[in-house]
């Protein structure tokens, strides 16, 4: 058998050399492997439970999802940051961030279950929340995948949540085969969290991670906590736009109506981690970049801009077009309104990349209120339209509403602020022209 070519060799070493490729191939494998699954269980469990308790089901998640976001605190750029700019800090820092999403996790859970008991008239949809909303508390553990990924090393958080996930998607198959309920399906979600945990832990010591070097400092807390305030609210407004037409379908419309739209939730979220694969390998880069070479961070942002873009059309469009085959392949003509529903999602896609990308530019600028203040105003249309829209369209109303906020809070608002007018027009280039950006490396 003769030897690969210098062609087909190259590739590879550039996979194995380049820790930014290689960062970003391992966290896209990561999503593929997890979407793939998912898509695969989650279509099985959809057409088992049907629409209405799938809805159901998909309720609950969207609510612990969107308070998911409070215990995270805005902290992991923030912490990512200051492990590549503080090295000898590692076990101060890691351990701070720890301590303060662990507590901000219990107060959510606690939070989450007074809430559920007092406005939630539903038991089946309170039991799911209840359940799933153990998931806050797991958040603290989180901070091993952002070290990993400050070192570019994601291929270990990788292989934790992978394995974990599994277990969790394996649990759910033996659920279908057994006939059981919905309760059954929402205490399998959760059965991850502890796997992840334990495998994160084993693949932090393993490399060198020492836990005995953890401590608290509580003028760092404080530090870290003036630093993310703007980003968590930004992440708690930026998913309140991505989560919350899925709450409000049950109110104002049906549980039916919100499980069409769930599977079109679901099918979109597959192309969604890209841009935040792609964002989360990047910002290394340009940190340093800021910090030494303004000319070189100009370009790896317009490049960061325009791999987005590219990223967005290639899922997008194909998407577009077989959109109507995949939905009835996976879920069957009970889900044949999420046809358009997935469609007008997609519409939007490309505007919700290059806004992922915009804000790891805002965070190496040191602006993150200005995403705090995109996100809000994403959140006030998004809100608006869905109480127009949800009535007289229904699941199709909430995804024109979503793709609406979408490009209102990543781009749009970008000229919102003479400081980040060039940005904007940055973005629009890349979503106009894509292929005509610079490239990400020398």
């Amino acid at each position: 058998m003769s030897a690969p070519g210098p062609q087909s060799a190259s590739w590879w070493r550039r996979f194995r050399d380049e820790p930014v490729v290689a960062n970003f191939g391992w966290l896209t494998f990561e999503k593929l492997v997890r979407m793939t699954l998912g898509l695969f269980v989650g279509t099985w469990v959809a057409r088992y439970l049907g629409p209405a308790d799938y809805g159901t089901l998909n309720y609950g998640i969207a609510i612990t999802g969107i308070l998911s976001v409070v215990p995270m605190l805005g902290l992991d750029a923030i912490v990512r940051r200051r492990l590549r700019q503080t090295p000898g800090d590692t076990g101060a820092i890691l351990g701070t961030a720890f301590l303060l999403k662990l507590g901000a996790g219990v107060l959510t859970y606690a939070a989450t279950i007074t809430g559920m008991w007092l406005f939630e008239p539903n038991p089946t949809a309170r039991f799911v929340v209840i359940v799933t909303a153990l998931l806050h508390v797991h958040q603290s553990m989180m901070i091993f995948d952002v070290y990993f990924q400050s070192h570019l090393q994601a291929r270990y958080g990788v292989w934790a949540q992978n394995i974990a996930f599994t277990l969790s998607a394996l649990g759910r198959v033996v659920l279908i085969l057994a006939g059981a309920k919905i309760e059954a399906f929402a205490l399998m979600l959760v059965i991850e969290m502890p796997a992840a945990s334990l495998l994160f832990v084993w693949f932090y010591r393993r490399n060198g991670g020492q836990l005995g070097t953890w401590q608290w400092r509580g003028n760092l807390a404080s530090a870290l906590l003036r630093e993310s305030w703007p980003l968590a609210l930004a992440a708690i407004a930026s998913i309140l736009y991505l989560r919350l037409d899925q709450v409000m379908l049950v109110h104002l419309a049906s549980p039916q109506e919100a499980g069409r739209y769930a599977a079109a939730a679901r099918l979109y979220e597959l192309c969604g981690f890209l841009p935040v694969a792609l964002a989360a390998s990047l910002a290394p880069a340009l940190l340093t970049a800021h910090a030494t070479d303004r000319a070189d961070f100009d370009r790896r942002v317009r490049g960061l801009f325009a791999r987005a873009a590219q990223l967005a059309y290639a899922a997008a469009v194909p998407g577009i077009l077989l959109s109507g085959v995949i939905v009835s392949l996976l879920f069957g003509p009970a889900y044949a309104a999420t046809v358009s529903m997935f469609i007008v999602l997609l519409l939007g896609y490309p505007f919700l990349a290059v806004g992922i990308a915009r804000e790891q530019v805002l965070i190496a600028e040191q602006k993150p209120r200005r995403q705090l203040a995109a996100m809000i105003s994403g959140v006030a249309l998004n809100l608006l339209l869905n109480l127009i829209l949800i009535p007289r369209f229904g699941g199709l109303g909430a995804a024109g509403a979503s793709a609406l906020a979408q490009a209102t809070a990543g781009v749009l608002s970008s000229f919102a602020w003479r400081d980040t007018r060039l940005i904007g027009r940055w973005q629009l280039q890349a979503l106009v022209a894509p292929w005509r950006k610079p490239p990400l490396t020398p």
